[in-house]
């Protein structure tokens, strides 16, 4: 019961960090990043920057706000996603494990921490409106994620 109550704390009150993280800077305005592929150019075979095993997709990353939000620092559903970790308004979840799913979509297991608190999270991040928006669903309670759709802060 205890494990639930947290973990609905963290889904009503989501995230934010005081200043956006270089992570944010870097997804917000270049999602699109190219490396040199393994041939050594740049042509055909370039493609998005590589995560290491347990990285969130770089299209994930930013700041997000809920869907009626401000995006103001303040905000209790605030969150930021960065390469290996979420910031949530009172918790903090560093990435364990990350499986891609389909349309963008990534599973994530996170070692939380918040509110002198430790548990481990599994969410699913799946991207809405064509990247602009974002549905953080707790597979225990996919319904749940409807009633709080994310945008992307600027």
């Amino acid at each position: 019961m205890r494990h639930a109550i947290v973990t609905l704390s963290a889904f009503a009150i989501a995230a934010c960090s005081p200043a956006e993280s270089d992570h944010a800077d870097v997804a917000a305005s270049d999602e699109q990043a190219l490396h040199a592929g393994p041939s050594g150019g740049s042509g055909e075979d370039a493609g998005p920057v590589p995560n290491g095993p347990a990285s969130i997709p770089i299209s994930l990353w930013g700041v997000w706000d809920y869907a009626q939000g401000t995006c103001a620092p303040e905000s209790d559903l605030r969150l930021e996603i960065a390469e290996d970790s979420i910031t949530f308004y009172e918790s903090f979840g560093q990435v364990r494990e990350v499986e891609e799913l389909d349309q963008g979509a990534a599973k994530l297991t996170l070692a939380m921490q918040g509110e002198g608190e430790e548990w481990t999270q599994v969410l699913i991040l799946r991207p809405i409106e064509a990247g602009t928006g974002l549905l953080i669903i707790d597979p225990d309670r996919p319904e749940a994620a409807e009633d709080l759709p994310r945008k992307r802060c600027s």
